[in-house]
Formats: C-alpha cells, sequence, structure tokens
C-alpha cells in the first residue's frame, strides 16, 4: 500500500486524492459506485465544496489503494509539579 503524506507537498489532500485516482484510471462515477456515493458527491468532495463524512473519508482512500499514516507532531511533555 500506498501511504498518503500531506506535509511533503503543497498540495491539498483532495487534489492529491483526486490526482491518485486518476493515476490509478478511475473515472469519478467508478470510484463513486466503489464507495458507495453518487458521483456528484464524490465531485463535491474533490472540489472541497462538500467534506465527507470520516467513514466516507477512510472508504475513499482505501478504495485508492491508500492508507493514511497520522503521525505526532509534537510530543506532550509530562510536567513533573
Amino acid at each position: 500500500m500506498v501511504c498518503l503524506s500531506i506535509k511533503q507537498s503543497n498540495m491539498n489532500l483532495t487534489s492529491q486524492l483526486s490526482n491518485q485516482r486518476k493515476a490509478n484510471g478511475m473515472s469519478q462515477e467508478q470510484l463513486a459506485h466503489v464507495i458507495g456515493v453518487d458521483r456528484t458527491t464524490l465531485q463535491r468532495w474533490e472540489n472541497n465544496s462538500k467534506t465527507p463524512s470520516l467513514y466516507n473519508f477512510c472508504c475513499w482512500v482505501e478504495s485508492l489503494g491508500l492508507q493514511i499514516e497520522i503521525k505526532e507532531k509534537n510530543k506532550i511533555k509530562e510536567n513533573n509539579l
């Protein structure tokens, strides 16, 4: 699986997902069918006019053969009082 990383790019997340869909040779209609949403819904997600639910976002990412990797930006230090 390919990891989705946005820290190394100026592209926003939805642009990266749209580009990956195209790289996979899928139309919006095909991907929307796999995810279980309308094509117009996927189009709105890709255009940032709507935000998918967390469940749909995970389905979107996984349908493209990607995985999400979340890294801590700053570790919380424990204060000794």
